[in-house]
């Protein structure tokens, strides 16, 4: 067996629990066995990221939300280093 095949053959029963665990959500929403504005369907959740990566809205709101980590992850090292320097000295 190559190692490609190998490694598929070992992905192969994960994704079976995903698309299984996936199906079990996306029946439960369509039944009504759970409210549908609380645990969408799959495949609704899929049309509408389809529809937002389609029209290039989300590209605004991303660089938005890097920023403002970035500035999180910069403030955060900052005050640890500095806090790092005062505690070895």
């Amino acid at each position: 067996m190559s190692r490609f095949a190998k490694r598929l053959a070992d992905l192969v029963p994960g994704l079976l629990f995903i698309f299984a665990l996936l199906a079990v959500v996306e029946i439960a929403a369509r039944t009504g066995l759970v409210n549908a504005a609380v645990v969408p369907p799959p495949t609704a959740v899929a049309v509408q990221f389809g529809e937002i990566i389609g029209s290039g809205v989300w590209l605004g709101p991303l660089m938005q939300t890097l920023a403002t980590l970035a500035a999180g992850y910069g403030n955060g090292c900052a005050v640890g280093i500095g806090l790092g320097v005062l505690m070895g000295s």
